[in-house]
């Protein structure tokens, strides 16, 4: 079995020399045997090895499984580093499974430390028999093929040398070498549906239908794998080939371009989009997909927010991101003193104000002058409100914000976050970075001048 594992790392490009890895052990079979082989290996490759371990604090031996696992990884002088954290409470309190709040914490735990060290990787002790329970339980959550492709041997820095080994084999090894463990016994209950997939379902398979169950759908599995990483190359292709920009916040893809993609291929590039911004499919099935492809072929401005994606459909573009803000805080007003000039927050912008002595003055860019002799001491910054209009300078008659922001092609997600100037009496004086007023203007006998500013973050 060690030869398999070298194997593994080898093949998969699991561990570089000088590199560390951080060996996530619980005490039971799978992880005391994945340390072992790494002891045994480390040499062979030039690495170091440091153990982490993760208390979930809902079983009477968790604290006894702590101990075993510190104490052996002194003994063998590793470093060893562990955190209690209740999965149980983080479950409730985000209002998700027990199981994956306790993968959150482990894997939050594990790359806390891994970030510490300039080249290091997290080793699990993910098995054969886990990787044939994962596809059945995606099987059976409708996931698409990416779900049937399980785990891999290597998943950016999380890596899993013993994924081709058979729980069987462990044992075999662990009883061979005299390795001890901790047992938990929750995993003989099938309280959790993983631990009934395990205890239930396999082994009616097994005894009902085909013996070799798990080697037919580890190597289906492995195929679909192959067969995804062409998709993958396909779809990073085509996305590169449609998008106009991107942030860490979201992606902006030309509309006509994405719609003319067959279905398929819009899909695979929504989930790649997806992953990438919340690292997570977790939440979005193929109904949510074809909702949020509806809204790309609607009217401009339609938009639909699912698990916190938003897609909004903006003239001859998508823009595909995360929700940052609630609607209830976009929202806002400030009032500001004419006669405290400074720099004023106000939502992603920055409000800046002056005073300049006589007529004279220098235009520039998002910046508006004002008569402050008329103005009076106060000016309000707010968001936009129904029915408001201006009088746009240079022009006769009023004319609604609303139809400003649509002949300047605003994305509607944008219009309730642009800053308006308004007298004291909410007199709409500047729509910032757009038009301003004929009120207040700057005239020859102007003896005092107010000069508004505005800057905002740069977006793709």
């Amino acid at each position: 079995m060690l030869k398999k594992v070298l194997d593994n790392i080898i093949e998969y490009n699991l561990i570089d020399r000088d590199y560390t890895v951080i060996a996530g052990v619980s005490g039971g079979y799978d992880s005391m045997v994945m340390l072992h082989c790494l002891m045994r290996i480390k040499d062979m490759i030039g690495f170091d090895i440091e153990v982490a371990h993760i208390n979930h604090m809902i079983r009477a031996e968790a604290d006894g499984d702590e101990e075993f696992v510190r104490r052996y990884a002194e003994s063998n002088k590793l470093t060893f580093s562990s955190k209690r954290e209740s999965m149980d409470k983080l479950a409730a309190d985000l209002k998700i499974s027990s199981e994956d709040a306790g993968r959150r914490i482990r894997y939050s735990f594990f790359n806390s430390i891994c970030d510490k060290k300039e080249k290091a990787v997290i080793a699990v002790a993910h098995n054969l028999d886990d990787q044939v329970e994962t596809v059945l339980l995606n099987m059976m959550r409708g996931s698409g093929l990416n779900g049937l492709t399980g785990m891999r041997f290597k998943s950016g820095n999380i890596i899993r040398p013993l994924l081709s080994i058979s729980r069987s084999e462990i044992e075999e090894y662990a009883k061979d070498n005299s390795i001890d463990h901790r047992e938990d016994i929750t995993n003989r209950q099938s309280i959790y549906r993983r631990n009934s997939i395990r205890n239930k379902l396999i082994p009616f398979i097994e005894e009902e239908y085909n013996p070799n169950i798990k080697k037919t759908i580890f190597n289906m599995s492995d195929l679909i794998t192959e067969q995804m990483d062409i998709i993958d190359r396909v779809t990073e292709e085509n996305l590169d080939r449609i998008l106009v920009g991107k942030t860490e916040s979201h992606y902006i893809l030309y509309r006509d371009e994405f719609n003319d993609c067959d279905e398929a291929l819009r899909n695979n590039i929504l989930r790649k989009i997806i992953m990438d911004l919340k690292g997570t499919l977790d939440g979005f099935e193929r109904n949510h997909l074809e909702q949020f492809t509806k809204t790309a072929k609607a009217k401009t401005g339609k938009y639909m927010n699912i698990n916190n994606i938003k897609v909004s459909n903006i003239y001859d573009k998508i823009k595909i991101g995360k929700e940052d803000f609630l609607e209830s805080d976009k929202k806002r007003e400030i009032i500001i003193s004419t006669s405290a000039p400074g720099r004023y927050k106000f939502g992603r912008y920055e409000i800046e104000i002056s005073i300049i002595d006589g007529y004279s003055y220098k235009k520039m860019k998002n910046t508006s002058y004002f008569s402050l002799d008329e103005l009076g001491d106060k000016i309000k910054v707010r968001t936009r409100r129904n029915g408001d209009f201006i009088y746009p300078y240079g022009m006769r008659g009023r004319k609604k914000i609303k139809d400003i922001f649509i002949d300047a092609k605003v994305e509607k997600s944008k219009r309730d976050e642009i800053p308006i100037i308004t007298t004291y009496s909410d007199e709409i004086i500047w729509i910032a970075g757009f038009r301003r007023s004929s009120l207040y203007t700057v005239k020859s006998e102007t003896k005092k001048i107010l000069r508004i500013k505005i800057g905002e973050k740069n977006e793709s």
